[in-house]
């Protein structure tokens, strides 16, 4: 489809290139090229967060992290609450909580002990002696809480054995809640699956028993949600694609309870206990997460979808039409300092199979 999609956006201009000369002239932009200080953050109400300070390169001069290194160690980085209160943000490297092999091990940046609340406006600044300042605030959005989920089991395969299960099915889900009529509020959906447990017995005899129970897979389909397309134009509804994007405004809903309805398709998961130890009770589960984000957050999913979905990003990488740019809310026109604030509702699912 993604395919099919960007041929139709340039089959107009394909069509006017014969019209289009030959010739070639050497050109020399004029852009300044000298590096500016770029921040990253993402504050989430009542958590500690971590402000990610590097520098901007130019596009030809390498890959950073092999070529050379873009993340600045030595600035001076604050963190300015509503109560007048500034911390100094230190630096600090850090062991991530089970990286993938891909990933970096260290989780690295400028970390604030302090947590911010629901409301509260925070301010962020960064200097650095050879690239300059640079600046953002953001402010924490109030949350909008999930008031109900109404679940449904589809297309279920169910195998019931002696020690637990295995199971095949959609789950088809109602997440339920009310939009504040006297704001202007932005949304992003999230949908996470437990880990899932294993355990392991010693028996008398030396052997071992081994006790689990997973979510195996499962494909998120985001499409059923039509709000999930509301930053689509009709063009980009028919041959365009936002899969895996799931930020919306209440621009359609502003004041309404509302519905959202989300699909996980082909879950499947196993369970066998076979010690019947209660460890295993209800540890297999959806987490629904409706989380109110600020505007910062919202227009840059949606500049970063519009970059490499959307019809201005294709014909922008063609030539065809000005380049779109992520948006951002830093002083220097690099980076963003976002905030959220989540709202959460569980799903378990072995009640639900059990049932049918």
């Amino acid at each position: 489809m993604a395919i099919l999609r960007k041929s139709l956006y340039l089959l107009p201009a394909a069509l006017l290139l014969p019209l289009l000369t030959s010739c070639y002239e050497d050109f020399d932009p004029g852009i300044k090229t000298t590096p500016k200080v770029c921040l990253n953050a993402l504050l989430t109400a009542d958590s500690t967060f971590k402000v990610s300070v590097t520098r901007t390169w130019q596009y030809d001069s390498g890959q950073p992290g092999y070529d050379f290194d873009i993340i600045l160690k030595d600035a001076h980085v604050t963190a300015t609450f509503p109560d007048g209160e500034t911390l100094e943000l230190p630096y600090a490297e850090k062991d991530k909580f089970q990286p993938t092999p891909i990933e970096d091990p260290k989780d690295r940046g400028y970390f604030c002990t302090r947590a911010p609340k629901a409301g509260e406006t925070v301010t962020i600044r960064a200097t650095q002696h050879e690239y300059g300042e640079a600046e953002a605030t953001v402010t924490i959005p109030l949350p909008v809480e999930i008031e109900e989920v109404k679940p449904r089991i589809l297309n279920l395969n169910k195998e019931q054995t002696a020690n637990g299960m295995s199971a095949k099915f959609t789950l088809d889900l109602s997440v339920i809640f009310t939009d504040p009529a006297d704001s202007v509020d932005f949304y992003l959906f999230g949908l996470e699956h437990s880990r899932g447990l294993s355990k392991y017995y010693d028996e008398p005899d030396g052997s071992v028993t081994h006790g689990y129970a997973y979510i195996n897979t499962y494909n998120e389909n985001l499409s059923a949600e039509p709000l999930f397309h509301e930053h689509m134009s009709v063009l980009e509804t028919i041959f365009g694609e936002s899969y895996g994007y799931s930020m919306f405004s209440d621009r359609q809903i502003s004041g309404r309870q509302y519905g959202l309805h989300i699909v996980a398709e082909n879950v499947s998961l196993s369970i066998d206990n076979p010690k019947h130890d209660p460890d295993f009770d209800n540890v297999l589960y959806f987490d629904t997460q409706l989380m109110t984000i600020s505007d910062s957050y919202y227009y840059y999913l949606i500049s970063v979808w519009n970059h490499y979905e959307g019809i201005g990003g294709t014909l922008g990488d063609a030539g065809l039409g000005d380049p779109v740019w992520e948006h951002s809310n830093v002083s220097t026109g690099a980076g963003v300092v976002a905030a959220r604030n989540i709202s959460s509702h569980r799903v378990y699912l072995e009640p639900l199979l059990n049932e049918e």
